[in-house]
């Protein structure tokens, strides 16, 4: 995944055939010298119903951790037969940390 923290674009990554459209946000060298980041990688198969309460948990555990920590939320659909990307599709446009 490319990533650049000093300009704020947007991204596009391929994976199976299907487009996420994140955007890149900028950073502040004070936030980047402060903060370590977290990355959440989750693979996602047929989990449409799950998705949402995954979601709902790291976030109530985030806002405590965000006051040290820079996150990220890479969700990852693995060939799914449900509607399982369109729920990542709606968080994604819901939250930018998540891609």
């Amino acid at each position: 995944m490319l990533w650049n923290e000093k300009t704020s674009h947007k991204k596009t990554f391929d994976y199976k055939n299907k487009i996420i459209h994140c955007k890149a946000r900028i950073l502040s060298d004070n936030c980047m010298k402060n903060k370590k980041k977290i990355s959440f990688v989750l693979p996602v198969y047929n989990e449409e119903k799950n998705i949402p309460q995954v979601y709902a948990d790291l976030m109530k555990i985030l806002k405590i951790l965000t006051k040290k920590y820079e996150y990220e939320i890479i969700l990852i659909n693995d060939g799914s037969t449900d509607t399982s990307w369109k729920v990542i599709a709606h968080l994604c446009q819901k939250n930018q940390h998540v891609r």
